[in-house]
């Protein structure tokens, strides 16, 4: 199964397979592990609203998985050796899936951080915007208390200390 991109996903497909029951969805998991479902839902496993479940499940799988490897291993019987290349094959699967998963996430957060960090500038923005109304709002209501601010604040940058010989020295 070729690595599926967030927005090959159909809507109703996704809300198709949130709604499944978790034995139901388990197997669902499984045969897609296998490349056995239809594009369109494997697509669906991998929207970020049944990402986190996906994972789950796939955890589970690998569990089975590897009890059914611990119950072979060291078993030379041939039916034995057959069974641990089957499982070992499976388990290969279900490790890929979750290193997909793992991708998925990674790549759902930096898309949640970059969103958070342009909204952050766009409020900043907006509370600058309106900041500098509110400020021009109250010089035009209240001109000779801003003028008397703005003189005070140029007397105290003035004689500031930066600006005095003592603080050359």
């Amino acid at each position: 199964m070729r690595p599926t991109a967030a927005e090959d996903y159909d809507e109703q497909e996704v809300n198709r397979v949130r709604a499944l029951p978790d034995e139901e969805f388990v197997q669902l998991v499984f045969a897609e592990t296998r490349s056995v479902v239809d594009p369109p839902t494997a697509a669906a496993l991998r929207a970020p609203s049944v990402l986190r479940r996906w994972d789950d499940a796939l955890k589970l799988i690998l569990g089975t998985v590897q009890s059914g490897l611990d119950k072979v291993r060291g078993v030379q019987e041939p039916q034995a050796v057959e069974q641990r290349n089957k499982l070992a094959r499976r388990e290969h699967l279900v490790r890929t899936r979750l290193m997909e998963t793992k991708r998925l996430k990674r790549e759902q957060h930096e898309v949640w951080v970059y969103e958070g960090k342009v909204n952050q500038e766009r409020n900043k923005q907006q509370r600058n915007t309106a900041g500098d109304a509110a400020i021009q709002r109250l010089i035009d209501a209240h001109p000779e208390e801003y003028r008397k601010l703005l003189d005070e604040e140029r007397r105290n940058w003035k004689s500031s200390p930066a600006d005095s010989a003592e603080w050359a020295e």
